[in-house]
């Protein structure tokens, strides 16, 4: 019973952090009629009882129709339930219906782009309590490192874009031609630069006869800096760094634990991604605690806790919240105890 992360994260409510919930306040119903207030107290009794048959579950006014489903151990909600006349996606139906949506919910009614396709309904309670009871799971630390890939994917590339930027401006200024230094960016990062003759004739002239350069002093400087800068981006795209997803919280017994999930290896700024992976949940993950987490990860945990979410720091990591974090390193810890579906 598993779907795809690639496709369940087109709707953002498969995965809502409990964190940010809001509690939706309802204004004067009044005026609504019986039938409406008789729904919203089966709804109610329906989100109570199923809080007594899933342990640990609690539920948050979400629409008026509606309620999420979470844990307090799980930055994620399960999903949502609910029960109205407008949960179709062309008409509105005759009975009020049940509805219950997750991520593990494939609902080929309806195609994939679809809320709906993560969504079963019925007219009946039982059936509804099964569903609920069937697909509302709580998120996998492989899911929770996943969902978020992007974030890190971007601020990485960012990182050699700004070198590849810079490197592309003091082009402009030697030789004035915007086009141009985007070829030579392209051809410098495929190691093709030498083919660049004029650029060639130049560090000769610049090698061998520097005089003839001296005199245009701010050329000459650029030209420098030109040089200094080709070596700073070729550094950045050797570079090669291995990347963790680690999630903090207090286990059952107060303890202090790290959930760590490999993610991938990143050159040059790009991290390669595997749908496989990403999709069937192979990627391995371990539990470690004060006393068994590496130091380095430990240190670089701490240096991003003092970051607003969504900060990142080179070759640090990035920061998704208080409790999650990338996390990237050099060296190799292999952490391959077991997977995490």
């Amino acid at each position: 019973m598993t779907n795809k992360i690639s496709y369940w994260k087109r709707y953002k409510d498969n995965y809502a952090r409990v964190s940010k919930l809001s509690p939706y306040v309802m204004g004067d119903t009044t005026s609504k009629p019986e039938s409406w207030h008789g729904n919203q107290k089966t709804l109610e009794q329906f989100v109570q009882q199923l809080s007594k048959e899933l342990r640990g579950v609690k539920f948050t006014r979400r629409r008026d129709d509606s309620y999420w489903i979470h844990r307090d151990d799980n930055p994620y909600v399960m999903g949502w339930v609910g029960r109205g006349l407008n949960f179709l996606s062309t008409t509105t139906s005759d009975d009020y219906l049940f509805c219950v949506c997750a991520r593990t919910i494939n609902n080929w009614k309806y195609n994939d782009g679809s809320w709906q396709h993560y969504a079963k309904m019925s007219t009946r309670w039982d059936k509804a309590m099964k569903n609920a009871k069937t697909y509302l799971r709580v998120m996998s630390p492989h899911d929770m490192a996943y969902i978020n890939q992007d974030r890190i994917v971007q601020s990485l590339g960012n990182v050699t874009r700004q070198e590849e930027n810079k490197l592309g401006n003091l082009y402009k200024s030697l030789f004035n031609s915007v086009q141009e230094s985007y070829d030579y960016i392209r051809k410098f990062k495929a190691n093709r630069a030498k083919e660049h003759t004029v650029l060639q004739f130049m560090h000769k002239i610049y090698t061998e006869k520097r005089e003839l350069l001296e005199d245009d002093p701010d050329f000459l400087k650029t030209y420098e800096d030109f040089l200094a800068q080709e070596q700073q981006l070729s550094e950045a795209l050797k570079k090669q760094h291995k990347v963790y997803h680690i999630r903090v919280y207090e286990d059952a017994f107060k303890v202090r634990k790290f959930d760590v999930t490999f993610i991938g290896n990143t050159e040059g700024g790009t991290l390669g991604t595997s749908q496989p992976i990403e999709d069937m949940g192979l990627s391995p993950k371990v539990v470690l605690d004060d006393t068994t987490l590496p130091e380095d990860l430990m240190g670089k945990v701490s240096v991003l806790t003092m970051l607003d979410e969504g900060g990142f720091v080179d070759e640090v990591g990035y920061k998704i919240d208080s409790t999650m974090f990338y996390v990237i390193t050099e060296r190799d810890f292999h952490i391959s105890s077991d997977t995490t579906r």
